[in-house]
């Protein structure tokens, strides 16, 4: 009988062995104060090791009931929680679920930083340095927005700032037209203070000096997702930033005045250098008119004084094949570039402006599909409608802004 009682002895716990041995004692008293004295050693021991067993079961299960459950996970933490709500830089500090990322910090270049502007060019812009330059780059900020959601979505944002506000404009209008045409743009106006476009996973606005670039960046989504999601963060940020930024809301006279003369969507550009492609000239504006019966371009270079349209104007005529028409004052221009078809403009300085109509810059028919009549027959009309549109032109721009 004692047997298999001693044979589970060894799988005692150590913990619980002074437990039974009192367990032991206080049942031998028991039976003695109940006068059961016969075979009472046998009993103590047999009923010391059942309480000793039973007792460790009861405290192997009292363990499992005292442990704890595991802790929840904790929620993501809201990085922009007590995120001042002041402006940083000039931008907004906040933006909805937004907020400049404040563990990381916020770079500057060039004359409104610490770093050298050259700095910016290594280290972000790489081949387009020189571009941002041509437009009178003086320095450039760096910072991203971050959701306090914890979500791993991000906008990079730089804003970049120029000498002079028609400078910036040029900079905003390069980065909607590119070398391309109106009809080739995919982004789209944005109504803000100033001026906007957005694309798929970009904004860029215009306001004064500054132009900002806003990119949405997003690991885990895909370009569908970034196409549809982007423009429901970018564009609420981009608001915002053109109300803390400072400066002309409009762009120059010259660019409104080629809007006003309905212009194609976004067909508007600045040049801070080199109208009709020529070197020399300074600042000018180019507008595109793809519809009507000719399709054809506009340009206007505005200048301090009359003397000095002149001398524009006469820089113009010595770049390519010109004279003047007979009884006018327009002046006829051949133009070649090389890897370009000739163009021909028609050219007259009104007042302390020039203007200029010329070809829509879209590849011209090939010589070899018409006869000498049809094209003799074709420069002809170009003539008639440039001279006639450049008249109305300058009639316009006489009365604009007055």
């Amino acid at each position: 009988m004692l047997t298999p009682l001693l044979s589970i002895v060894p799988q005692l716990m150590r913990k619980c062995e002074m437990i039974a041995e009192s367990q032991k004692d206080a049942t031998a008293r028991t039976f003695a104060m109940n006068g059961v004295v016969k075979h009472s050693k046998l009993r103590t021991l047999w009923l010391g090791l059942l309480g000793s067993a039973v007792f460790l079961c009861s405290c192997s299960r009292e363990e499992e009931r005292g442990e704890a459950p595991p802790a929840p996970e904790a929620g993501p933490v809201n990085v922009c929680e007590g995120v001042s709500r002041t402006s940083v830089i000039g931008l907004p500090a906040t933006v909805g679920k937004f907020c400049v990322d404040p563990n990381a910090d916020v770079r500057t270049y060039g004359a409104i930083g610490s770093s050298p502007l050259d700095g910016v060019c290594v280290e972000l812009f790489n081949g387009e340095c020189e571009v941002y330059k041509s437009y009178g780059l003086e320095g450039v900020k760096t910072l991203h927005y971050v959701e306090g959601g914890g979500r791993s979505v991000t906008v990079n944002v730089v804003v970049s700032s120029f000498r002079r506000s028609n400078g910036a404009y040029g900079f905003f209008t390069r980065r909607v037209l590119g070398n391309g045409l109106p009809s080739q743009v995919t982004v789209k106006s944005l109504p803000v203070k100033g001026r906007a476009v957005s694309g798929v996973g970009t904004v860029v606005v215009w306001r004064g000096k500054d132009v900002v670039e806003l990119t949405y960046v997003s690991e885990e989504a895909t370009p569908e997702e970034i196409e549809m999601q982007s423009p429901k963060i970018l564009e609420p940020i981009a608001r915002a930033v053109s109300e803390e930024l400072v400066g002309d809301v409009e762009p120059e006279r010259a660019v409104r005045f080629l809007e006003a003369l309905h212009a194609d969507n976004l067909g508007v550009s600045v040049l801070v250098e080199g109208l009709l492609g020529v070197s020399g000239t300074g600042p000018g504006a180019m507008g595109y008119f793809s519809k009507g019966p000719k399709p054809h371009r506009i340009a206007i270079a505005e200048r301090r004084d009359k003397p000095g349209a002149e001398d524009l104007l006469g820089l113009l005529r010595r770049s390519g094949s010109g004279k003047k028409l007979k009884g006018s004052d327009v002046t006829e221009l051949r133009l070649t570039r090389e890897g370009a078809a000739p163009e021909t403009w028609y050219l007259r300085r009104n007042d302390d402006a020039v203007l200029a109509v010329g070809p829509l810059d879209e590849p011209e028919a090939d010589p070899e599909t018409s006869t000498p009549k049809d094209r003799k027959a074709e420069q002809a009309a170009w003539k008639d409608f440039a001279f006639s549109r450049l008249m109305e032109v300058s009639g316009e721009e006489l009365k604009f802004g007055q």
